[in-house]
């Protein structure tokens, strides 16, 4: 009987501290879609002193309230004229009134009169109650209540301090921002080809499909190795439950599919299977944070069966500094990925090379892990570095983008990673950084403005469903139903649908 001894593979990763364990909670939450934010879009994190930015005043006006019988056209001291505060006239008059409703305007001021000295004069003259500045609100960002939130500075990082080192305030992949525009679906599904995932992390298990092992038996993670664990919390954790660890694509599925064995060693035809099965059973977006010598064709057949289907491949380059970027990375139809610190500099260990897509966190990356004690913590979190820690992230962002508009073709997915990426290193693409790191924010939006309004149901396609989806948003009173955006739901909405389903998506 022959033995089969094709080519190996290892998880590309390294282990630098551990965690302790906690239990879970999940509250379930829809798929969010709302219009793209526009270029420079701030959330509000508190108020600041200043002019004319989120948090701050107006600078050019202030509110004032006028005495009752007072002109509203009369001068008034620095001010170039008065206008309606609201559109809205308030329809209970005498309420209004009682909460100082009433009588509004913006006072618009005279080149170089400052608001504070403004309401100084305004204060002091006859025919105004009030003056007060106006301040600028805004949406805040989405900070979940993981305790461990703070240790994850690929998500947010604040400057905080990780193994020793103090980050770059913003070297991160916008990830709060991201989630003000969706948090990610359940119907997206996020497959992770790796050494299993644990089916009993209570910071996984709510989010974790039935799998596939190409080995045969369980797709449990590995008991020495928690590396495909790893992997899927950085992509999908639960998240906003009080404990642990948040996920990029936090609404998210998992799937996962064991492809590599003991102490994260398989061959490259398991591997392929994984891949194969992944495409075949719902994966929208495949995680390879593995790399392989590629001594034969099967792997980027199989990479390419997938891409094929339209499933979007990610994949780590490799942590070997100087050498060639690994496969499957290395394949034209992936998403290659380097790995990056909490200060934007690329990691020292990362395999960089013409094949380089985008980069993401990859060093000191807090996320779940479930070994025997010996090996570290069951049901627990540890701290890992590598380019296999980095490609989840990304994974993550294509789940986030594919959940706001399911209809985006991979292509489309890649080609909005690299142009919404920050730009590290050398201006514009280079071999060390590729198109620069990710962006999550600006990635779900451009995938948001990509989306076709008539696909109402979001299956990425135009059927009748669609048409009915939206009656029954119509019916419900449900703002998506208001298409011609006045504010209002009525038969020029129905127009506007249909409309827009007969131009068709592009």
């Amino acid at each position: 009987m022959l033995k089969k001894y094709p080519s190996v593979l290892v998880c590309l990763v390294g282990v630098v501290g551990v965690g302790l364990t906690a239990a879970n909670a999940h509250s379930d939450e829809a798929r969010l879609m709302r219009p793209i934010m526009p270029d420079g879009f701030v959330p509000f994190t508190g108020r600041v002193d200043a002019p004319d930015v989120m948090g701050g005043y107006v600078g050019n006006a202030v509110l004032v309230r006028l005495e009752a019988g007072a002109n509203p056209d009369a001068p008034y001291p620095g001010v170039a004229g008065l206008e309606p505060a609201f559109l809205h006239t308030p329809a209970h008059g005498a309420l209004a009134e009682a909460h100082g409703l009433t009588r509004l305007y913006r006072a618009v001021l005279l080149p170089g009169v400052e608001p504070l000295a403004a309401l100084a004069m305004l204060e002091a003259s006859p025919g105004v109650q009030r003056a007060e500045r106006i301040g600028i609100a805004g949406l805040l960002s989405v900070t979940p209540n993981d305790p461990d939130f703070s240790q994850q500075y690929g998500l947010l990082n604040t400057g905080q301090v990780i193994a020793g080192v103090a980050g770059t305030p913003g070297a991160d992949i916008n990830a709060t921002m991201a989630w003000t525009l969706t948090t990610g679906s359940p119907d997206t599904v996020i497959a992770v080809v790796d050494t299993g995932v644990s089916q009993s992390h209570p910071d996984l298990r709510i989010n974790v499909l039935p799998g596939f092992s190409a080995l045969g038996g369980s797709w449990d993670d590995d008991i020495f190795i928690s590396h495909g664990t790893h992997v899927a919390g950085i992509a999908s954790a639960d998240t906003d439950n009080g404990v642990g660890v948040a996920g990029v694509g936090f609404h998210c599925s998992i799937l996962p599919v064991k492809v590599l064995g003991f102490l994260g060693s398989g061959t490259e035809p398991d591997v392929a299977a994984g891949i194969v099965w992944a495409a075949d059973n719902g994966a929208h977006v495949i995680n390879l944070s593995l790399g392989s010598p590629s001594f034969g064709i099967v792997l980027e057949n199989a990479v390419n069966y997938a891409a094929s289907l339209d499933v979007v491949v990610v994949a780590a380059t490799g942590n070997t500094a100087g050498a060639a970027v690994f496969a499957p990375a290395r394949f034209g139809a992936t998403i290659a990925v380097g790995a990056t610190d909490n200060r934007d500099r690329i990691a020292s260990f990362t395999t960089t090379g013409p094949e380089m897509t985008v980069t993401a966190p990859g060093v000191d990356v807090w996320s779940t892990w479930d070994t025997l004690p010996f090996f570290g913590p069951t049901d627990g979190y540890v701290l890992q570095s590598g380019t296999s820690m980095a490609s989840p992230h990304v994974a993550g962002v294509v789940g986030l983008m594919r959940s706001v508009n399911p209809g985006l073709s991979r292509t489309q997915v890649q080609d909005i990673l690299e142009s919404t990426s920050v730009d590290l290193g050398a201006p514009g693409f280079d071999p060390i950084f590729g198109h620069g790191r990710v962006d999550a924010f600006a990635a779900v939006g451009a995938a948001l403005a990509a989306a076709c309004r008539a696909d109402f149901d979001g299956d990425g396609v135009l059927t009748l469903f669609d048409f009915l989806a939206f009656q029954s948003a119509f019916a419900l009173g449900d703002p998506a139903a208001d298409f011609d955006g006045d504010g209002e739901l009525t038969l020029f909405d129905f127009l506007e649908f249909q409309s827009a389903f007969a131009i068709g998506c592009e």
